[in-house]
């Protein structure tokens, strides 16, 4: 698949994370957080449930799982402290901000996945325009932030 399409599937999804950050906070103001947090990953789970019976995906590659190390199986526990965090500061400081400042630690994050190449991944050095690009994003964080919020 070309790279382009890709970026562009990624730009896609990427426009579900705004709408799942309001929808959970919404959520997240009329339960406890973790309750909202939960419901969300009951819905998640049960979506995702149905489509691997959808497609028939083998459970018996579940087996698998045993040639990984343990913490690769903590992706959704990453998620779930994501999402019960972002809901509870969201009605604080916005979703704008509180998306800026994540994706900041996820530019952060993946710079020192990529550069040394941890947990099997391909290496990418860490070029001074990619540097050049944090610090923009970091300039970001502070334009988008709502009057009132301090950082």
């Amino acid at each position: 698949m070309a790279s382009w399409i890709m970026v562009f599937m990624a730009v896609g999804v990427g426009t579900l994370i705004p709408l799942q950050t309001a929808f959970n906070a919404r959520l997240g103001t009329s339960v406890h957080s973790l309750q909202a947090s939960l419901i969300s990953f009951i819905g998640g789970t049960l979506f995702l449930l149905i489509a691997n019976c959808i497609a028939r995906t083998p459970f018996s590659q579940l087996k698998n799982l045993s040639n990984f190390p343990w913490y690769y199986c903590t992706g959704g526990v990453l998620g779930a402290l994501f999402v019960t965090v972002a809901l509870s500061i969201v009605p604080q400081i916005g979703v704008a901000t509180m998306l800026m400042s994540g994706l900041m630690g996820q530019l952060l994050m993946s710079a020192l996945i990529d550069h040394f190449g941890l947990f099997g991944s391909q290496e990418f050095a860490l070029h001074p325009l990619r540097v050049v690009g944090f610090l923009l994003i970091l300039v970001g964080v502070f334009c988008v932030s709502r009057p009132g919020v301090t950082i």
